[in-house]
Parts: structure tokens; C-alpha cells; sequence
């Protein structure tokens, strides 16, 4: 397989070779990882010279994991390093420039829906936003970002440097300031001109396209209840007469309102009830 790439500032273009045919690509290709075993580790060939002051990270997800690593950023000579993760479902960045520090969110992503993240260091403070929204700042301590990322810096996304803390959910379009971290190999990419770049060093179990996960297969809907796929999770559809998470609750139509009268006893069927007379009555309620 083979890709031809043309990079600017907006938007990457490749071109796919397999063995049949060619297929454009406009930077727009999202990729699963497993949360077991799934990492991608870049090196790069960014000049000094070329660094901005600030370093802006940027990237789609769509998760269900509460906690992770997004983006593993860290600089081998500095011994610094920027971590973009989850911590209970939002969004966490730990970072150390000299002193290490946290930055905790309320900025809960692992709803199983796409969201835009946005992360910028600069001016000696630290931004986030999601879906853009600013949610949070906070003052930098130690600002070392001029000479932070160069070709001594490496990257990992889908885990940590140590692959632990690994991601489960898909990725899209991920970006350290204008430069695209691909998910294809070197001998994936061809004519590319570009002097500065980021490469893929090592990809492990990382499925191209975003895939999720056979949930109702394994479901626990209860009395018939349907199960409903809502991407890595699942909800139960109840049919009459129960309720609860998995449908496991008997709706007591007598404890719902009933219409048995002079003293009669109310019967919970399914979906429906029956009233038992007193003494001297006669007659059949039946409710539906």
C-alpha cells in the first residue's frame, strides 16, 4: 500500500496504491484502538528553527474509556513532557516543564460521541477547549515551550511512553500545531517532499476506520427486552409491562392506578392487572 502526499497547513491529501486501485484521502481517516495493546509512537524531523513559542495539540475522539492516554508527548533531552489523557472521563493534562503539574477538567468526553479537543500552550498558560468551547486555564510553571518540541521529541498516541494507560475508542485527525500525525508508515507514504514531519516509529493493533463494539451480542436484556447499540454501549428496550436497566423490574400495574371497586383486590398480571370482588359482588375488570 502506498499513499501520495501533499501537505499544507489546512489539509493533508495522500493517495492510496493497493494492489487494485487508488484512493484519495483528505486527512480525514479515523483509526480504532483496543485499549488492550493499541499505540502509535512518532519520531520527527521538525527544525528548531521553525518552532512557534506555543505548541497547540489538536485531535478528534469518540470514547466510552474513562481513563486513558490521548497523546503522549515528550522530549528526550529535556526530560520533559506534555500528557493529554482521561481521568473519569474528562479531560486531564499532566505536564512537567521543570516542576511537574495537573490541570484537572469537569470536561466529560466518554460519551460515545465525536468531540473536538483543543489543547494550547502559550504566553505561560495552558487552554483547553472541547467542541469550541474554552472551559479552562491555567498559569504555566517553568516555560521551557520554545526549544520543547525539536527531533528530540517523540510522541505516542493510544498509550504512554511506557504503553500502559492504553486508549480505547477512535482518533481523527490529530495534530501537534499544523503537522498531521498520520496513521500509516513510511512505506505506506510516498513523495512526500515535506522537511519537516512527523513518522510513525511503531504501530501496534490499530484498525483503520472507526469500529465499534459488538455489544448486543453479549447483552443482558431481560423479559424479551431488545437490545439497542448506542456505539460500545448498550441500552434495553423493554417490552410491556417491565422496566429498570436490563428489564428486569415487573411494573406493578395495581401500584400504577387500577380501577377495582367496592373493596375488590387488584391482581398484578403482565402489561396488565385483574380485580378479585368482595363478598357479594360480581364482575370482571380486566385493564389492558
Amino acid at each position: 500500500m502506498i499513499w501520495l502526499i501533499f501537505h499544507t497547513v489546512t489539509f493533508d491529501f495522500y493517495l492510496v496504491l493497493t494492489k487494485q486501485y487508488c484512493v484519495p484521502y483528505t486527512g480525514a481517516v479515523e483509526a480504532t484502538f483496543n485499549g488492550n495493546s493499541s499505540v502509535i509512537q512518532y519520531s520527527n524531523t521538525l527544525l528548531n528553527t521553525s518552532q512557534d513559542t506555543g505548541i497547540a495539540f489538536s485531535l478528534r475522539l469518540r470514547t466510552r474509556d474513562f481513563n486513558a492516554t490521548l497523546l503522549y508527548l515528550r522530549n528526550t533531552v529535556l526530560s520533559s513532557f506534555i500528557s493529554i489523557q482521561l481521568s473519569n472521563g474528562s479531560l486531564q493534562i499532566h505536564y512537567d516543564f521543570g516542576t511537574s503539574s495537573w490541570v484537572n477538567t469537569d470536561m466529560f468526553v466518554a460519551d460515545g460521541i465525536w468531540h473536538e479537543i483543543r489543547v494550547t500552550f502559550s504566553d505561560n498558560m495552558t487552554s483547553l477547549s472541547v467542541d469550541g468551547s474554552s472551559r479552562s486555564e491555567q498559569s504555566l510553571v517553568n516555560n521551557q515551550l520554545p526549544s520543547f518540541i525539536d527531533n528530540s521529541s517523540e510522541v505516542f498516541i493510544g498509550a504512554d511512553a511506557e504503553q500502559k494507560n492504553h486508549f480505547k475508542g477512535c482518533l481523527n485527525e490529530v495534530r501537534i500545531n499544523s503537522f498531521l500525525l498520520p496513521f500509516f508508515t513510511r512505506m505506506e507514504l510516498a513523495n512526500d517532499s515535506s522537511m519537516e514531519r512527523f513518522d510513525v516509529v511503531q504501530m501496534n493493533d490499530v484498525k483503520i476506520g472507526c469500529h465499534g463494539d459488538y455489544v448486543c451480542g453479549h447483552s443482558h436484556c431481560l423479559n424479551n427486552g431488545t437490545c439497542r447499540d448506542v456505539w460500545n454501549a448498550y441500552v434495553c428496550d423493554c417490552a410491556a409491562g417491565f422496566n429498570g436497566t436490563f428489564c428486569g423490574n415487573n411494573i406493578d400495574e395495581c401500584a400504577t392506578g387500577n380501577q377495582c371497586m367496592n373493596g375488590a383486590t387488584c391482581v398484578d398480571g403482565i402489561a396488565t392487572y385483574s380485580c378479585v370482588c368482595a363478598a357479594g359482588f360480581t364482575g370482571l375488570l380486566y385493564v389492558s
